[in-house]
C-alpha cells in the first residue's frame, strides 16, 4: 500500500477499521481503510511527523511532530488536524493510556515526556527520563508508562498514577 514518504510509524484504531501511518519525510498521517487496503487521506501535520496514537475511543487520532516541537490532534471522524499541541524538544514516540485521558509524548532532546491531559489538549507534566527518548508503551492494567532512552541504554518505568519515574532498567545499546 503506497503511503507518504518516510514512514516511520503506525497505529491501528480500536474497530480494526483504520489504519494510520505518520510519515515522516512528507510531514503528514496517511489513513488506510483496513476493508480495501486504500488510502483515504494524507494529513498534513507539523515538520517529521514521527510517532503516531489513537485514541481508545478511535475519534482522535495523536501525531507528533519532531522538527515542530509539536503533537497534531486530528479528529477520526474528518482526518483534519484540530489543533496542535506544543511539547518538548523532538517528539517522537507517542502512546495514550487505556482511560484515553492522558497522552504520553517522549522528546528526544531534552530528555523528558511530556503529559498532556486530552480533555484540555495541555501539557500538565514534564517528567526527566533518560537520554533520548523515543520510545513509549503504556501497561493497560497496572498503567505503567514504559519509555526506552536509547542514548542512556534504558528503560524508564513511569508510574501512570503520580507520574513519576518509579525505576530505570538498563536494557542496552540505543533501545
Amino acid at each position: 500500500i503506497p503511503v507518504g514518504d518516510g514512514p516511520v510509524a503506525i497505529a491501528i484504531d480500536p474497530s480494526g477499521d483504520f489504519v494510520y501511518i505518520a510519515n515522516e519525510r512528507s510531514n503528514d498521517v496517511s489513513v488506510i481503510n483496513t476493508s480495501n487496503n486504500m488510502v483515504i487521506a494524507n494529513i498534513s501535520t507539523g515538520m517529521l511527523a514521527d510517532g503516531v496514537a489513537v485514541s481508545p475511543s478511535g475519534l482522535l487520532v495523536y501525531g507528533s511532530n519532531g522538527s515542530s516541537d509539536s503533537v497534531s490532534v486530528i479528529d477520526a471522524m474528518t482526518n483534519i488536524v484540530v489543533t496542535t499541541i506544543p511539547v518538548g524538544l523532538s517528539p517522537s514516540g507517542i502512546a495514550v493510556n487505556p482511560a484515553g485521558n492522558f497522552l504520553y509524548v517522549a522528546n528526544v532532546n531534552g530528555s523528558t515526556v511530556s503529559v498532556i491531559d486530552t480533555a484540555s489538549n495541555n501539557v500538565v507534566s514534564s517528567i526527566q527520563v533518560g537520554d533520548d527518548p523515543i520510545g513509549v508503551a503504556i501497561h493497560k492494567q497496572q498503567n505503567f508508562v514504559y519509555v526506552a532512552n536509547a542514548g542512556s541504554g534504558t528503560l524508564s518505568v513511569i508510574d501512570g498514577n503520580s507520574n513519576t519515574v518509579i525505576t530505570e532498567i538498563p536494557v542496552g545499546v540505543s533501545p
